[in-house]
């Protein structure tokens, strides 16, 4: 009886501490579980320099809850330490569906190879904070499956979106993980 509390003590303290500083990595972002719901996408912006840098990090989970369709949402900050996480999802929190339906109206960047086609007007230079999307199911415009990855900088039509969805969710994060 004394082990069964002393791992449930210890179980209650790990849930409540703060993640390891490996979990504002990007590959981990990407690929944090929701019990047995994998990632639809998710996206992050790195900023700030030296001991300023910092991470936000958001993985979207597509979900049902009986017969509706639920978006759970995991965040994850770190700047300089360990990395906190803290859940939402857009039954309490309609402004996750708001910024899915904005994210669908991306205006994503076009290829210019170079030397062939026109050349793209120079633009402002990619230094400063790094903005990155990853969706494991995108579609063509013909409805086909498919998987992308875009990394933007300041000044991005992703940086720009990307800001607007921390804004609009800023007042949805709780430490408590969604119950479906």
């Amino acid at each position: 009886m004394r082990t069964l509390l002393a791992v449930l003590a210890g179980l209650s303290t790990a849930l409540a501490a703060p993640a390891f500083a490996a979990d504002d990595d990007w590959p981990e972002i990407k690929s944090a579980p929701f019990g047995a719901v994998r990632p639809w996408g998710a996206f992050a912006h790195y900023g700030g320099r030296a001991e300023a840098a910092y991470t936000r990090g958001v993985t979207i989970y597509a979900t049902k809850a009986g017969a509706a369709p639920v978006l759970v949402a995991r965040r994850v900050r770190a700047q300089g330490g360990p990395a906190y996480v803290d859940w939402t999802d857009s039954r309490s929190c309609p402004q996750l569906a708001e910024a899915a339906r904005r994210l669908e109206q991306l205006a994503m960047p076009g290829l210019d190879v170079p030397g062939i086609g026109k050349s793209a007007p120079a633009g402002p230079s990619a230094d400063g904070d790094s903005y990155l999307l990853w969706a494991d199911d995108a579609r063509w415009r013909n409805g086909r499956r498919a998987s992308l990855e875009v990394r933007g900088s300041d000044g991005s039509a992703l940086a720009d979106w990307m800001q607007d969805a921390f804004r609009r969710l800023d007042g949805c994060w709780r430490l408590e993980r969604p119950s479906l």
